[in-house]
Formats: structure tokens, sequence, C-alpha cells
């Protein structure tokens, strides 16, 4: 029943005077709480129209500048490992400007940057993850004991041999880690449906809180749309999911929900760049 009808129908079933005042009253408050101005989607029913925005990011950024001096690398990646390309469908330029860009917000372009925990390069990968990935062949000379021969592993850190701060490699183990947990969230996560956008923004926020709360925020929303379970990345869930306390939680909550954004917002600087607009 529309609420027209609702309305005709208490109408003509009340008897003049206070009661139809009264039914006006609530009415009119129940046509203005319904109105477009107070209906802002709360933050804990996200719905599926909920539109994205970007992180704004100034043209000038001195995190564009400096991650710009690494462009070369940022197209030799791309060629190098189609597989992140198909899996996103994206074009080689665009490849090159969504890895600027998470460089950009990872490291700021420093290969030499490390974190408090013991992250370091321009993707900031830790040392668990850089254990187990290997660099991909190709731009850089790989360190002495390891070949190019393509059969050959090469890791990112195996014993007390560390490239992490090598732009190539860092580059090349930075889309790997990407490219593997979305492949988890496609095959595991319930995404075998998101869209390539979805998909890379799966992986993209993967990469900074893990795959298994991505796939816990998607299964709360009901929907493998990242406007509508990026906010289900609550302090609650991320507390359950890696074991933090209340406060860590509460800070990775924020980060997570803030990290795919931010990419998404370099990226849009670093597409519209001649460099990455011209044929390679």
């Amino acid at each position: 029943m529309s609420l027209a009808d609702l309305i005709k129908t208490n109408w003509t079933s009340l008897k003049k005077g206070s009661s139809r005042a009264a039914l006006t009253t609530y009415t009119l408050a129940g046509v203005l709480l319904l109105s477009p101005a107070n209906c802002t989607p709360n933050n804990n029913t996200p719905r599926e129209e909920k539109k994205f925005i970007y992180e704004k990011i100034d043209p000038n950024n001195r995190r564009i500048k400096n991650s710009m001096k690494w462009k070369d690398h940022y197209f030799a990646v791309a060629k190098h490992y189609p597989q992140f390309s198909k899996q996103f469908d994206l074009s080689l330029n665009d490849t090159a400007a969504a890895l600027a860009a998470f460089t950009a917000t990872e490291s700021g372009g420093n290969p030499n940057a490390e974190s408090g925990s013991g992250a370091k390069g321009l993707t900031q990968i830790i040392d668990s993850t850089g254990k187990g990935i290997s660099a991909i062949r190709g731009y850089e000379q790989f360190p002495e004991g390891c070949t190019l021969d393509p059969a050959q592993n090469c890791y990112v850190l195996k014993g007390k041999t560390d490239n992490r701060t090598k732009p190539y490699i860092s580059l090349a183990g930075g889309a790997l880690v990407i490219h593997s947990k979305a492949e988890w969230l496609r095959k595991k996560g319930g995404f075998e449906k998101a869209t390539p956008q979805d998909l890379l923004l799966g992986g993209i926020t993967a990469y900074n809180t893990g795959e298994k709360c991505v796939k816990q925020a998607a299964e709360v929303a009901g929907s493998t749309s990242y406007a509508t379970w990026q906010p289900y990345l609550t302090p609650e869930l991320i507390e359950k999911c890696l074991g933090f306390d209340a406060k860590a939680a509460k800070k990775q909550s924020h980060d997570a929900k803030a990290f795919a954004p931010r990419v998404l917002g370099f990226y849009r600087q670093f597409r519209i760049k001649p460099e990455f607009r011209q044929p390679h």
C-alpha cells in the first residue's frame, strides 16, 4: 500500500476533530523524514546504489612527482606480467598507471621506504610476504646466484638476500601479491561473479588487511560490490578477523577503508598524464 492510500484509508475511518488533526501531524512528520534530505544511508546498512567516492588528490602532490621516477619500471612489470592486466581488464597503460598509484600510496615513490612493522620498498612488502613470492624476470639485474632462466625462482626475500628495495623486484612482487589475493577472492571468497574493477579493489584492500577480512565483509554485506562491502570493514570485524585488540582494530579498520580510495585517487591523476596515454 502506498503512503497516499494509507493516509486515505485512515482518514476516512477516523472521526472529525483531534484524531484527524493528529493524523495530519504524523503524516507530515513522516513525509519530512522520508524526504531525500533525510535519507542519508546509515554506515551500518550500506546500499547497492551508494556512490563510491575517490579520495581527491592534489595534482601537485609530492608523491606523484616522486613515483613518476619509476615510470619505465611500471611499464616493464605490466609487459612482463600480462596476467595482471588480463585479470582486471586493464590496458597496458592503465596497468602501469595502477602500479604507479599503488606505489604513490604505499611508499610515496621511495624505494628505501621502511615502515615501523618492517615493510620495505616501493610496494612495502613485509617479511612474511617477501619470503613467499618469487620476483618476475625482466627489467632489473637480479643478485648473484639468481639466473634469468625462466624456470629459476628469484625470491624477493630469501635467507640473507633481501631485494625488496630494488624497484623492479618490489613492483613485480607487489603486483603478484595483488593478483594472487584477487585470485583467492575469486576462487574461495565468493567473488567469482565480481566485476574486474570490484575484483581489483578487493585485491588492493586484501593487500592492506588480508583477503579473509575482505571475504567476511562481502559476506556480511551480501555483495561483492566494493561500495557495498567497504563500510563493513568495521573495527569489530577486523578484531575478529585478525585477532587485534580494540585499539589496533579501530586503526586498521580506518586504514582498510581509506586504502583503495586513496589508490584510486592517485590512479586518476596518473592516468591522465601524457606518459600513461602514449603507445608503449
